[in-house]
């Protein structure tokens, strides 16, 4: 998982280089409800698991 997690931030790094990467980043991953006109984010995941993996480890950084 660790792995993983460096990956990403090294491909997320990769596309805030570009502003017309970013561009195309925020566009694929922000959705806007029309109903309520709420935005939010929306990122494809593996499982729950994988969430509650990700949470587990943020928290454990934010606690030394």
């Amino acid at each position: 998982m660790v792995a993983q997690g460096i990956s990403f931030l090294s491909g997320l790094a990769e596309t805030l280089k570009s502003p017309e990467a970013t561009a195309q980043l925020v566009d694929s991953i922000v959705e806007k409800d029309e109903q309520t006109g709420e935005t939010s984010i929306k990122i494809p995941i593996e499982s729950k698991e994988t969430v509650s993996n990700l949470l587990n480890l943020i928290g454990k950084l934010f606690a030394k």
